[in-house]
């Protein structure tokens, strides 16, 4: 599973400001093209520019046995969605390095 494809969407935002809350869904593949279940998701937000990088998982699951995945009770903000093995996250867009990664 370390050469994943990770799809996300973003899903209502302007239903997460009214709310407080919001939720990222998306699904995992694997390099096949298959679904990967099972897969450990999580959200970390992006830091503000002076802040130090510190990772913090702010949103867990999984993927279920079709690859969904769905975060909840996010606040609004900007965050990287990592899926993978716990020593060995996939940031996307399917990139193994923080530092190769996209918001």
């Amino acid at each position: 599973m370390t050469a994943l494809l990770l799809a996300m969407v973003l899903l209502n935002p302007a239903g997460a400001v009214q709310t407080g809350t919001g939720k990222v869904s998306g699904q995992i593949m694997n390099a096949n093209g298959m679904p990967a279940a099972g897969v450990r998701v999580a959200a970390m937000p992006v830091p503000r520019e002076g802040e130090a990088s510190v990772p913090t998982l702010t949103a867990l699951t999984a993927t279920d046995a079709n690859g969904h995945y769905t975060l909840e009770a996010m606040e609004p903000g900007t965050y990287f969605i990592t899926a993978g093995r716990v020593d060995q996250p996939v940031y996307f867009p399917g990139v193994f390095q923080q530092s190769e990664r996209r918001h």
